[in-house]
């Protein structure tokens, strides 16, 4: 049996609960899509959107027009950062 080397997952949360809103598979634009679409204009109420520093999310979160302040998680991007 052969298993898959790296599988992902994206999970959108609310910051002030800490309750898990989404869990779409894979990491790329088209599977955070499906969380923004049935939004609709509500996505304008979005405050701030915390992210790994990807250009596919920080797209698709331009493509719905977020005012959202966007801060960038810096230790998912270090490759050396469990040696720390």
């Amino acid at each position: 049996m052969e298993i898959a080397s790296s599988l992902y997952a994206t999970a959108i949360a609310d910051i002030d609960t800490h309750w898990v809103l989404w869990i779409g598979e894979g990491r790329s634009r088209k599977a955070i899509r499906p969380f923004f679409q049935p939004l609709g204009g509500r996505c304008q109420a979005i405050e701030a959107v915390a992210m790994d520093v990807k250009a596919v999310f920080y797209l698709e979160v331009a493509a719905h027009r977020l005012s959202a302040e966007v801060i960038y998680d810096l230790c998912t991007s270090s490759p050396n950062v469990s040696d720390r």
